[in-house]
Order: structure tokens, then C-alpha cells, then sequence
């Protein structure tokens, strides 16, 4: 037995610098060495597995994943106290079955298979970490867990083990080139190697001892491999250094189940090869002799001209693999590889069942089977115990749990719980999406979220952005008097404001602390005041806000409302972000909240312009006048009164409005999915509070985290469905792996909506699914959305309001006359 190094296996090479050691600073121009920079992304398990992960999020591609062959696999430290990494969170929420191996990535000989035979796999794991600790013994750390191939193949009573070579020619442009290797046949799982035998003499055996298997089936085999390893060098791609004379063999393994499913299990540099007796066979041969002719033909080529050889002749690389099939993985120069070649045939392929949940284990004769959640813990402040979903949990049989505390051991990770501050413990099945919420329901961090995605992201610009669904908007602080204006502050002065705003605390709600600004120049003035404290708080009238609570968003005040009955009102929707890792987010149609009073521009009353429940409720009159009417409309009863009661507005027109108000929320959302980590676990029910125009037009007022959920004769038609559709499909993406809900999603996007009540509503109302980058905006016609026009009204204008409103207020009182007659009411 004796070591051959590539460089020394043709004659022709004797230029060659083979560094054992590379110090790519060192090597010099027009040199070839046999590693490429940044090759360790594909060796290193640790960071190998991040980027396949981080690909299988980014790929644009539809119908291939990780999921195909790569094994359930996690890279857990050694000494740690709490598992708060992602693979951590990922791996304790795992519900684990059948076999996995646990080895250290640093010693070789430190490993060790875990039998699932009725023993928790992740405490037996722990244990053998904690004895580590214990022992100080940390040069082992960090391990890899990764799932056994169910059933594998065996053939002759041993172990076959499929090495696949891959040679990377170039990587200016990167180009590789894929032999289907040998076979190593071993005795048992710990790979004691005892023979070595070539891929057609498998092909050949298997089909002789196995009557009822095809070669295409084992063909097959092959093209599986080639699509995984060509999905794992594109996952890395990114972390390859592009220089001239980088080269590099690689040695693929995988195993096989017993359905000829080929499963990665690992990757290394070879940058020699063992000479073996019994290993001696042409295939080998013939594949280093054409890896190195196509190695020392494009490195007499720059990057340029081999891309210009390539679109003369598309044979270019091919021609250089004389002796074997010339088997192209990947070719940059051409801009083609594997995958996208053969989409075809990958769309024919079923994801292997070993890397499946079951999910119809989730769904039982009651509805719902949650697995994996068995207690829960709610803040009763804001979910009463009474509430719906609290009702919903206990017709689940889930047990409701006092035990505040134990909500942050990790080994009561099956619970929902709801805490202010979950940034260092993860993994926990929660029903707020806390802190990253407040990028969408703090008034001046969700402006700067939208404003950040117009400038940075948005791929849209003039077509479509922000500024067609949410009003102008200006973030002002008077917390701190000694600094200088802010850039949003000096933008307000600088352009000329009319018409009436509304002044909104930063972090408030249930419209607590809000400020009609009837005349604009008041803000004008505090801003000019804002060195003289005094003048300052007399003029916006602070004196009883605490400074820390200072913080405001200007925002314009729609001044053309539509009227219900000649009542201004909001439409507040639903946003059910149902994942998070990946974000996944549903749209629910809520309801109208009408105010209890008359609509009157130059009415110098919050009854009159603002429709929350909780300024409605403070009304003196409230139960006399609330009595009269039901205030609240769900969809099809608002749809109903429009068309009613405006001439000429249709159904289609109703249909307009709702996907502008679906587009203004996906855009809020969007920004709001640049700020959010992607955190296991947390979902979000948000209330998106809207104003409608007399145009038709929506304006988002705001996003709301903890919206009124109670039920009421008009609010229990739409409220118990759909808690309950955002709990199931949340705690069924919950109980699912990423790697799973990215295989279904890039297959049908809307897979989760099999759990919704109304299946086909949900598909339509999907709002975005970043496992298959699907988002609302790209499934309409944004040229249609024109940009809405304020409509002012100034002091001056005062007579002329009332003439144009004349119609409004006849018709109001001639209804008024109608419902005091029908209900003997005197109004």
C-alpha cells in the first residue's frame, strides 16, 4: 500500500506547487495547489450545515431542498448550561425517533450510536455531555447528532457506503466534475472497511441478487447523488474564494435505505489517494487522469476567455474528459449546473419518508392533535382565563399550569407561555413574538421599519411603497430638550403642513395619550420651542406626561373619511403571523367600529374622530346611545352597506379596496420581516386598526399586538374560528422541523391551510410564506394601486364643508326620524 499525490499521477505535471499546508498569501501567480480557499464551509460540519440551512431559505429554486438527502442533523456545544443557540432550540423541540449517531467533530474515536429504545435520547445525550463537563474534557466540543438512515441497505449481510468523487477543476469560473466512485463494503456501523469495490460492480450485484430491481432504479441512485452534492457546493458557493489554480478532489459518502434513497453523510478533502489491492479498476483511474488534463487545460486560460471558449463550443469542458463520461456538476461559465439542468426529472422525486413528520398525526377525530404541547401558562391579564382561546385549550385537554416560574425550564419546553423578555431562552411554543412586535406596533419604530424598507429594500420604488397605504407620518421627541432636532423633525419644518394631524405616543394604546391637532402650526411651534421647557409644555400640554414617555409620531389625519350613516369608524383587520422560522403570515377580515356620534371635520371632539372602543366607551351617553345600534360590522354585512348605500360601488369594487388593504399590510409586514430573528415557537395575533377614504382609499392607523378578542353577538360570527385556526396552524409548524415546512411549502405553499376551518379563504388570504418566498405583492397588478391624494380642509374652509356635506347631513336625519319612529325612541 503507498500514497500517490495527484500532482505526481501524469508525467505532464511538473509545474505544479502542492502545498500540504496552504497559506494562500504564499502561493504564487500561475501556480496550481490542490486546495481551494474557503473549501472548509463544505468540510466543516459546524459551518457546513449552516449554509445548507441558510441556502435552503435563500434558493430560488422550487422544487429541490435539503430535505431530499440530507439526514436530521444538529451541531450541539459541550459546555453549555442552557440551550440557547438555534440548533440547540431546534434539536429540544425535536420529538426524536429511531437511531442517531453522536460524534465529536475533534476526536475521531469519540463516538457513540443512541439506541431509541424507550429512552429520551436528548437527556441520554445531555448525560454524556454533563460527563464531559464534569471531566473538563473540552477538546471533544463541539458534537454532531445526526439520524441513522432507517433501514439501510445491506447487501452480502455488510454495510455498503457510497464514495463519489468530485473534482473542482476551477473556480475562475468555478467549474466541477463528478465521478460515481466505489463502494465500501463494512461489517458493521462503526465502518470497519473491509473491501472496496467499483459503482457498476454494485449496480451489476444488486440487480443479480434482487430479482424485482431495475438498473433505472439504481440510475436513479446516481442522479439523486449528483443533485445533492451539486445542492451542497451551491450552498457554499457563496464562501469560495474565486482565484486562479484552485483546485481540489472531494470525496462524497452516502448510505442508502432500502427503497435506494441516498442519504450525505459526510465530506473530505482528498488530496491523495490510498492505492488498494483490491481498488484497482479503471473507473478510478480514468477519472484522476481526465481531472487533471481538464485542471492543466483551463489554467492556460483566464476566467474571461474560458467563458468565451464556453459559449463557442459547449463541449469546451467535456472535451478535456476524454476517458470517462464527462459528468458536469456545476459550470459557471455557462451559467448551468446539475439541478437546473434536470428540474424534469427532481420534480418526479418524493421527499424520502425518514426526513417527513408525519403531519396527519397532527390532525385527529377532535380536530387537532398538538403532540407536542401538554400544559400551558398564560398571563390572565391579557388572555382571561374564560377568554377563547384559553376555552379552546381546555377542549384540547391541555392542562393549565400556575406555576409561573417553571415556564424557563427547558425541560418543560412543551408550554405556552407569554413574557415580556424571551431573547435568551428558546425553543418554547409562545403566543407573542415579543420584543420584535414593537416593529410594527410601537408607532415610531414600525415608521422607520417602512421608511427603512423604502430606501434599502424595496424592490418596488415608485411602483409601489409605503406611502399608498399609510399616512404621512413624522417621529418627534420631546423626551430630551438638549439635543438637536432630528432629521424627521428639521423635514417637518422645512415642507409646508396644512390640514389637521393627529399626535400619537410612540408605545400606546387603546388610544390612550392621543392629540388631535386641529391647527398644525402648534407643532410648528413646539418644535421652535423645544429649548424653552417650559413654553414647550404648555403649548402641547405635557406637564403631567412623564419626559421618558415623550416620544410621538405625527401622523396626517385623514380628513375625508367614509361614513357609516354619517359616523366615521375603522375597519380593523387581522394579521395571524403563524411561524416565524419561517415567517409565515394569514390574513383575517375583522370588522367595522363605528363611533357613537355624528362625523364633523370641525367638530373639536376625540367622540367624533376617533373610534377606538376604549374613547367610544368614555362617551357620557355611552349606554343610551351604544343601545341603538349594533356599531360593529363583520366583511359581508360592510360590503352589503357600501354597495347600498353608494351608487355605483359593486362587489368588484369591494374587491379593489380588500386587496389594497391585503397589499398596504404585506408591505408592513415585509418591513417588518427585515428587523424580526426567526425564532422557533413564536407566533403573533396583530389587529391592524384602518381608515378608509371617501375614495375608498386605506390608510394603516396601526398595527396592534393585543387586540379585544372577547366575543360579542356581532364579533363571536368571526372570532372563535379564527383564534383557533391561528393556534392549530401555529402549533402544528410548531411541532413540524424547518427543513419540513420548507419541502411542503416549496411544493404548495399554502400546505398549512389544510388545518384552517375554511381551507380555501386561508389560500386566498396568505399573505406571505417565506419558505416558498411567496408574498402577496407579487400575485397582483400594482400599476392599478394609484398613489391616494390628501384632502384638506383649513378654518377658511368652514362654510364651504358644510355645503358640500349638506346631502350627508339630510340623509342622516331622515334616518334618525326613521329608527325614532321604529323604536319610539325620541332622539
Amino acid at each position: 500500500m503507498f500514497k500517490k499525490n495527484l500532482c505526481y499521477l501524469n508525467t505532464q505535471i511538473k509545474k505544479l506547487g502542492i502545498f500540504d499546508e496552504i497559506i494562500f498569501s504564499k502561493v504564487k501567480k500561475g501556480q496550481i495547489v490542490s486546495k481551494v480557499e474557503g473549501i472548509e464551509n463544505l468540510e466543516n460540519p459546524d459551518l457546513f450545515y449552516q449554509n445548507l440551512e441558510q441556502y435552503d431559505y435563500s434558493s430560488q429554486n422550487q422544487l429541490y431542498n435539503s430535505s431530499f438527502a440530507f439526514l436530521d442533523t444538529y451541531i450541539l456545544p459541550l459546555a453549555i448550561k442552557e440551550y440557547v443557540s438555534k440548533d440547540e432550540s431546534r434539536f429540544i423541540n425535536k420529538k426524536f425517533k429511531g437511531r442517531y449517531i453522536l460524534k465529536s467533530l475533534k476526536i475521531e474515536d469519540d463516538v457513540s450510536i443512541i439506541e431509541d429504545s424507550g429512552k429520551d435520547i436528548k437527556r441520554e445525550i445531555k448525560q454524556v455531555k454533563e460527563t464531559q463537563i464534569r471531566s473538563q474534557n473540552y477538546q471533544n466540543a463541539p458534537y454532531l447528532v445526526q439520524r441513522m438512515v432507517k433501514n439501510p441497505f445491506i447487501i452480502n449481510n455488510k454495510l455498503v457506503e457510497l464514495q463519489c468523487l468530485v473534482g473542482i477543476v476551477s473556480t475562475d469560473p468555478l467549474i466541477v466534475i463528478f465521478n460515481n466512485g466505489y463502494t465500501v463494503i463494512s461489517e458493521n456501523e462503526e465502518k470497519n472497511q473491509d473491501d472496496f469495490k467499483s459503482f457498476d460492480w454494485l449496480k451489476s450485484e444488486i440487480i443479480n441478487s434482487f430479482k424485482n430491481i431495475k438498473e433505472t432504479q439504481l440510475i436513479q441512485v446516481e442522479e439523486k447523488i449528483k443533485a445533492a452534492i451539486t445542492y451542497s457546493l451551491l450552498s457554499v458557493k457563496s464562501k469560495i474564494s474565486i482565484k486562479k489554480g484552485q483546485t481540489q478532489v472531494l470525496t462524497f459518502s452516502f448510505q442508502m435505505d432500502k427503497n435506494f434513497n441516498p442519504f450525505f453523510v459526510g465530506v473530505k478533502n482528498q488530496s491523495f489517494l490510498k492505492d488498494q489491492p483490491n481498488m484497482h479498476f479503471d473507473g478510478m483511474n480514468n477519472f484522476i487522469q481526465d481531472y487533471l488534463d481538464a485542471v492543466l487545460g483551463l489554467h492556460s486560460y483566464t476566467g474571461e476567455e474560458i467563458i468565451l471558449k464556453q459559449k463557442e463550443n459547449q463541449q469546451f469542458v467535456c472535451d478535456y474528459i476524454k476517458r470517462g463520461q464527462c459528468k458536469v456538476l456545476i459550470n459557471d461559465a455557462s451559467q448551468t449546473n446539475y439541478i437546473k439542468e434536470n428540474l424534469d426529472l427532481i420534480q418526479t422525486w418524493q421527499i424520502p419518508k425518514i426526513n417527513q413528520v408525519k403531519y396527519q398525526q397532527l390532525i385527529d377525530k377532535n380536530g387537532k392533535k398538538l403532540n407536542k404541547i401538554k400544559t400551558y401558562y398564560f398571563n390572565t391579564a391579557i388572555w382571561p382565563k374564560k377568554s377563547i382561546l384559553p376555552n379552546y385549550l381546555q377542549e384540547l385537554k391541555l392542562k393549565y399550569s400556575q406555576n409561573y416560574q417553571k415556564q424557563f425550564d427547558q425541560d418543560m419546553i412543551y408550554r405556552i407561555i407569554n413574557f415580556g423578555n424571551k431573547m435568551n431562552i428558546t425553543g418554547q411554543y409562545a403566543i407573542t413574538t415579543q420584543p420584535h412586535q414593537y416593529h410594527l406596533c410601537d408607532k415610531l419604530t414600525y415608521k422607520q421599519s417602512i421608511e427603512s424598507y423604502d430606501k434599502n429594500v424595496n424592490p418596488l420604488q415608485d411602483i409601489y411603497n409605503s406611502s399608498f397605504a399609510n399616512p404621512e407620518q413624522y417621529d418627534l421627541d420631546f423626551s430630551n430638550l438638549k439635543g438637536n432636532l432630528s432629521e424627521s423633525e428639521k423635514k417637518f419644518l422645512e415642507q409646508k403642513k396644512e390640514g389637521m394631524w393627529i399626535l400619537k405616543p410612540s408605545g400606546s394604546k387603546q388610544g390612550i395619550g392621543i392629540k388631535l391637532i386641529y391647527d398644525v402650526s402648534v407643532i410648528e411651534k413646539a418644535l421652535i420651542y423645544k429649548r424653552d421647557k417650559k413654553k414647550l409644555l404648555n403649548e402641547l400640554q405635557l406637564n403631567d406626561i412623564p419626559q421618558s414617555e415623550r416620544q410621538y409620531t405625527l401622523q396626517k389625519y385623514i380628513e375625508n373619511p367614509l361614513l357609516l350613516d354619517g359616523k366615521k369608524f375603522d375597519y380593523r383587520q387581522f394579521a395571524a403571523v403563524v411561524c416565524t422560522d419561517p415567517l409565515i403570515v394569514v390574513f383575517y377580515t375583522g370588522y367595522t367600529r363605528k363611533t357613537l356620534v355624528d362625523y364633523d371635520r370641525f367638530a373639536k371632539s376625540k367622540y367624533v374622530h376617533l373610534g377606538n372602543r376604549q374613547v367610544q366607551w368614555s362617551l357620557p351617553e355611552y349606554k343610551n346611545v351604544s343601545s341603538r345600534f349594533d356599531y360593529n360590522m363583520i366583511r359581508d354585512e360592510f360590503k352589503d352597506k357600501l354597495i347600498k348605500d353608494n351608487k355605483g360601488f359593486s362587489e368588484q369594487d369591494f374587491e379593489k379596496m380588500e386587496t389594497k388593504i391585503k397589499a398596504g399590510i404585506t408591505y408592513g409586514l415585509l418591513a417588518f420581516k427585515e428587523k424580526v430573528i426567526p425564532r422557533k415557537g413564536d407566533t403573533q395575533l396583530f389587529a391592524v386598526d384602518l381608515i378608509l377614504d371617501d375614495q375608498y382609499n386605506p390608510y394603516i392607523a396601526e398595527f396592534n399586538r393585543f387586540p379585544y378578542l372577547k366575543n360579542t353577538p356581532s364579533l363571536q360570527r368571526i372570532f372563535p374560528n379564527m383564534v383557533m385556526d391561528w393556534f392549530d396552524i401555529g402549533a402544528a409548524l410548531y411541532a413540524m422541523d424547518n427543513k419540513e415546512i420548507l419541502a411542503r411549502s416549496k411544493q404548495d405553499p399554502f400546505f398549512f391551510c389544510e388545518l384552517a376551518r375554511d381551507k380555501q379563504l386561508c389560500i386566498n388570504n396568505t399573505l406571505l410564506n417565506e419558505a416558498a418566498d411567496y408574498n402577496f405583492l407579487d400575485t397582483i397588478d400594482l400599476s392599478q394601486i394609484k398613489k391616494p391624494q390628501y384632502k384638506i380642509y383649513e378654518e377658511s374652509d368652514i362654510e364651504q364643508y358644510y355645503i358640500d356635506n349638506q346631502h350627508l347631513i339630510k340623509k342622516q336625519e331622515k334616518q334618525n326620524k326613521i329608527q325614532a319612529k321604529d323604536k319610539h325612541i325620541d332622539l
